[in-house]
């Protein structure tokens, strides 16, 4: 991962992450990298470069534009991207997947429970839009059937053990 800051909120997103892919691949490692920094691409660049280096099958961008050096070091050298559309990133050929926040949806779904009375008027209710919750994955129609499908499987079985309704 080529992350920009070490902030509270990047540590989740870490360790979100770390525990996804642990669970869909024991064993598997994480590296993280600071780049510091949301506009300069090439300090990006360079951290996507070292990673590959040593090995890296995926680089996953979360460091604003920044991600766009990373994201174009890894679609050169042959392996996979993964980006925020936030932070300008497209499907192109050498990204496997980007997520995109999905405030309509969260919208909609606060606006369901409440007309079915099962979101009560007058009480507070914390739906998850500071932690981000709703988001779409938007694959690559170049990518790997069967890792599409595994990282359904996955995200359904994790869904359905942890999934609370409100």
């Amino acid at each position: 991962m080529v992350v920009g800051e070490p902030t509270r909120d990047n540590a989740r997103l870490v360790a979100g992450l770390k525990r996804g892919l642990r669970a869909a691949r024991p064993g598997i490692t994480l590296r993280v990298d600071y780049s510091r920094e949301l506009e300069d691409v090439t300090a990006c660049e360079n951290l996507a470069n070292r990673q590959i280096d040593d090995g890296s099958d995926v680089v996953v961008a979360l460091s604003g534009r920044c991600s766009l050096g990373a994201l174009a070091v890894a679609r050169l050298r042959g392996v996979w991207g993964v980006g925020a559309a936030e932070d300008g990133i497209d499907l192109t050929d050498g990204v496997l997947m980007a997520s995109q926040k999905e405030w309509t949806k969260a919208t909609l779904f606060a606006l369901e429970r409440l007309v079915g009375e099962r979101l009560r008027m007058g009480r507070d209710t914390v739906l998850g839009f500071e932690d981000e919750y709703m988001v779409a994955m938007w694959w690559s129609n170049r990518a790997p059937e069967d890792a599409a499908s595994a990282v359904i499987d996955q995200c359904s079985k994790m869904r359905a053990t942890r999934h609370r309704d409100i």
